[in-house]
C-alpha cells in the first residue's frame, strides 16, 4: 500500500489543515468518487460548524443560532464534501490559537514552554511566536550565521545569537529518542516513505518585511525563479516547495493551489507522488484586508478563495489517475474565535475519498489526535505522541 497524505491549515479564527493519502490498494471501491458535477469553480471558506456546514439538514448543528455568513452560498464545495462523504458533526481541534493548534495538528501533543508561553505570547507579553521553527524571529533550522542571513537579510550578524539547531518547543521523537524530531513527518520519514511540504513550518517573517528586503505577493513565483519559502526544520529543507507561499493573508489560496498543480503535475508524469503531503490553505483565517491583492479582501472573499483552492485541489486528485488510491484529511489547526453552541473548539473536519463512506452523519467524538491517528496508521508509521495511543482512530 502507498499513501500520500496532504494537510490544509490556517489559524487566527482557525486555520484549514488539508491531508491527502495516496493509496495504492488491490482494487477501487469507486471508480469515480468526486461526482461530475462537483463544484470547482465555487466560492469561499471560514471554519466553525455552525458557520460553515450549519445549513447541512442532516447535522445536529442548531438552526437557531447558527450564523449564514458563510453557509452553502459561500462554501458550496465544502458543503458538497460534507454531504457526499461524511459530516463529523462532533469534532473537536485539540488547540485552542494557532500557537499550539500547529504542534497539536503536526505532532499530537503541546511542548513544555508552549503550556508556559503561550498565553503570555498572545497577550503581548514580550514573547515571540516559537511554535513552527523560529525561536526569538530566528530560524534555528539553518546552523550556521551565513545561511540564515541568506534567508533572512534583517536578523541580527550576531554569531553567539542563538547558535546551534536546536528548538525549544519542537517536540521528541517516539520514546524521547531523536530531540526534536517527533511530528508526523519524522513519523513517516522513519517509516521508509516520503513526504513533500507545502507551506507549513516557514520563517514567514520576510512577508511582512519592507521593501526590497521583503518577499511580495508573487503570483507565478516558479515561473520568475522567487523562493518565496523557507523550511523551518531540517527534514523538510529538501522536501518544501520553495515556490509554494506560506502564511500571509495578502495572498490568495488561488495561487497556492496553482502551485500546488503544478508540482502534482510533475508527480502524475513520473509517477511518484509523495506518501505525505502536508498543503497550508489558509485564507479561511481572513486578515490583512488592506493589503490583499485582486480584490480578495473581506472575510466573504477570502473563505470563498479557500473554498475554491480545496475544491480545485480535490477535484485535481478526484480526476488523476491516484483518484482511486488517495485519502484526503481536512481539518483546522484550532478553532479560535469560532465558538460555538456546543465548545470552544467544536470544528470541521473532512475525510474524501473512494474508501470513505458515502452520505453519512458521524457523531462519534473525534479530536484532532484522532485524525493523526488515522493517518499514522494507515501510513504505518511509528507512534509519535502518547496521546496518540488514546484515541480512536476515524
Amino acid at each position: 500500500m502507498k499513501l500520500s497524505f496532504v494537510g490544509l491549515c490556517a489559524a487566527a479564527m482557525a486555520s484549514c489543515f488539508f491531508g491527502v493519502l495516496s493509496l495504492a490498494w488491490e482494487e477501487s471501491h469507486w471508480s469515480q468518487w468526486w461526482e461530475a458535477d462537483g463544484p470547482a469553480s465555487v466560492r469561499l471558506r471560514r471554519r466553525v460548524v455552525e458557520i460553515v456546514v450549519a445549513d447541512y439538514s442532516s447535522a445536529r448543528c442548531s438552526r437557531t443560532i447558527r450564523s449564514d455568513a458563510y453557509g452553502s452560498a459561500v462554501t458550496p464545495n465544502f458543503h458538497h464534501l460534507a454531504n457526499q462523504f461524511v459530516c463529523l458533526d462532533n469534532f473537536y481541534d485539540s488547540g485552542d490559537v494557532s500557537a499550539n493548534g500547529w504542534p497539536w495538528s503536526t505532532s499530537g501533543r503541546e511542548s513544555d514552554i508552549g503550556v508556559k508561553s503561550v498565553e503570555l505570547e498572545y497577550a503581548g507579553r514580550g514573547m515571540t511566536y516559537d511554535y513552527e521553527g523560529t525561536n526569538r524571529n530566528i530560524n534555528v533550522g539553518l546552523s550556521s550565521l551565513a545561511s540564515r542571513v541568506a534567508a533572512n537579510p534583517a536578523i541580527p550578524e550576531d554569531p553567539n545569537l542563538l547558535p546551534g539547531t536546536a528548538d525549544v518547543a519542537a517536540p521528541d521523537g517516539a520514546g524521547g529518542s531523536e530531540p526534536g524530531r517527533g511530528y508526523i513527518w519524522n513519523a513517516v520519514l522513519r517509516a521508509g516513505k516520503t513526504v513533500r511540504n507545502y507551506g507549513c513550518f516557514l520563517d514567514i517573517s520576510r512577508y511582512f518585511l519592507p521593501a526590497p528586503i521583503n518577499i511580495p505577493p508573487e503570483r507565478h513565483p516558479f515561473e520568475n525563479k522567487l523562493v518565496v519559502a523557507s523550511p523551518t526544520k531540517a527534514e523538510l529543507f529538501d522536501r518544501t516547495d520553495v515556490y509554494y507561499c506560506g502564511f500571509d493573508q495578502a495572498f490568495p489560496d488561488c495561487w497556492r493551489e496553482a502551485e500546488w498543480e503544478r508540482e502534482f503535475d510533475e508527480f502524475v508524469k513520473n509517477n511518484n507522488l509523495p506518501s505525505l503531503s502536508l498543503v497550508r490553505l489558509g485564507s479561511d483565517h481572513t486578515g490583512s484586508f488592506g493589503t490583499a491583492i485582486d480584490e480578495v479582501n473581506t472575510p466573504e472573499r477570502q473563505q470563498a478563495d479557500n473554498d475554491y483552492a480545496v475544491g480545485k485541489l480535490v477535484e485535481k486528485i478526484a480526476n488523476s489517475r491516484y483518484k482511486t488510491d488517495t485519502l484526503i484529511f481536512i481539518l483546522e489547526d484550532d478553532a479560535q474565535s469560532g465558538e460555538d453552541h456546543v465548545d470552544a473548539h467544536r470544528s470541521t473536519a473532512y475525510v474524501v475519498g473512494p474508501y470513505v463512506k458515502q452520505g453519512k452523519v458521524v457523531s462519534e467524538f473525534y479530536t484532532t489526535v484522532s485524525m493523526l491517528r488515522t493517518i499514522e496508521e494507515v501510513l504505518k508509521g511509528q507512534a509519535f505522541s502518547a496521546f496518540r495511543r488514546v484515541p480512536d482512530r476515524i
